[in-house]
């Protein structure tokens, strides 16, 4: 199957379902979405009364907490038809008088609104694209003076149980199965794996699609520092999830126009990704210096996955050198880490063989942050 598209090509073939999310107690979901917003900076009132764009809503789940907010105008944009009808029908039922709902088929680089918004919301929809950083700076484009822009972003670090989740696949699946020939092989392989993961908010099969099957070429993942970076000129950074940065800086100290909040929050996270590997650790911290290469480290498997999947690399032993290099450099600032990667890369090296699975409990259990929220405020036009 050939994906010319990020996401779409692959949801339009899979169907919208594959997006969608199994909500049990919608009053219990309601209070993580409301504490993701504190942790953003974002109170009730700041929505109330505000205009609030949003892409890639999905098929709305997370749409109608927003929209229960009474926000005046609320505008959701989405590429899939069939992903926008569903979250439309979701929406439909909510009544909500005092705000305007508005739905639009649109990719997002080629949508021009003639206002700009108070809150821009880009939940899961920037890293994993052909140019991350391209699309953030168009989207931030929509935010007005003072408004709010929230986006997600994914690293090598914090994805990289995923990665060797899905280098697994690569060595077990030939090239060129189909997707549900796919899940045959991997729902027995990592169904343990995602039973013990706390908060899974979908269905075993549309987790693995999502993650493991679906095709990548030539898509890039956004960092947090990358994220800053893009923004650095008109926006400064807000809040987070997890909440990463301290700050100890007395406020009558900050006499500039612009505090540097970008600058602190770069220094925090590359002092503390380390956290983001592993969701069983906190409060970790290292040289800052570590967390670079971390980061480097990391994203030359991520790389390497991508080429090996596209057929544009066969080196498996320079691959698993750099598995061992990150187990090395964990090894320095979170020693508890090392069973866990020493186990995912003895059962790649030997096959990935399901039987292999069962006694790697450090493994099983292992699985990053990876999808992090950030919110930014702007203050230049």
């Amino acid at each position: 199957m050939t994906i010319k598209r990020p996401y779409l090509d692959f949801y339009k073939e899979m169907g919208s379902e594959l997006v969608s999310r199994v909500v049990v107690d919608q009053e219990e979901f309601f209070r993580t979405r409301s504490a993701l917003y504190m942790l953003l900076g974002i109170i009730p009132e700041f929505v109330k009364g505000k205009r609030v764009l949003e892409l890639g809503p999905g098929t709305g789940h997370n749409s109608i907490h927003t929209a229960c907010l009474s926000p005046k105008e609320y505008v959701l944009v989405d590429g899939g038809g069939e992903i926008l009808d569903a979250a439309r029908e979701r929406l439909s039922h909510l009544g909500t008088s005092s705000t305007k709902l508005e739905f639009v088929c649109s990719l997002f680089e080629n949508y021009k609104p003639d206002r700009q918004f108070d809150l821009v919301l880009a939940e899961a929809c920037i890293p994993m694209q052909k140019d991350p950083a391209t699309l953030l700076s168009q989207i931030a484009q929509h935010v007005k003076l003072g408004g709010v822009l929230v986006v997600t972003t994914i690293s090598a670090v914090s994805y990289f149980s995923e990665i060797l989740r899905r280098l697994g696949r690569d060595i077990v699946i030939p090239a060129n199965t189909t997707p549900n020939e796919q899940l045959e092989v991997l729902r027995p392989l990592y169904r343990t794996h995602l039973e013990s993961l706390t908060g899974l908010g979908r269905s075993i099969d549309d987790w693995l699609l999502d993650n493991i099957v679906q095709p990548l070429d030539v898509e890039q993942l956004l960092t947090i520092p990358q994220a800053i970076n893009v923004l650095q000129d008109k926006f400064q950074f807000l809040g987070s999830s997890p909440k990463f940065m301290t700050d100890w800086r007395w406020h009558k100290t900050m006499t500039n126009v612009s505090p540097s909040f970008n600058n602190q929050a770069i220094e925090s996270y590359y002092s503390q990704n380390i956290n983001l590997m592993d969701c069983r650790v906190q409060n970790l911290s290292h040289e800052l210096d570590t967390g670079m290469l971390l980061e480097t480290e990391c994203s030359k498997i991520w790389d390497q996955m991508i080429d090996l999947e596209n057929n544009r690399s066969s080196d498996w032993i320079r691959l698993w050198k750099d598995i061992e290099n990150v187990r090395n450099l964990v090894g320095q600032c979170a020693p508890q880490l090392i069973p866990a990667v020493t186990e995912a890369l003895e059962w790649l090296q030997s096959g990935a063989r399901q039987k292999d699975l069962a006694d790697r409990s450090e493994f099983r259990q292992w699985w990053g942050r990876g999808q992090q929220y950030l919110s930014f405020v702007r203050f230049v036009n």
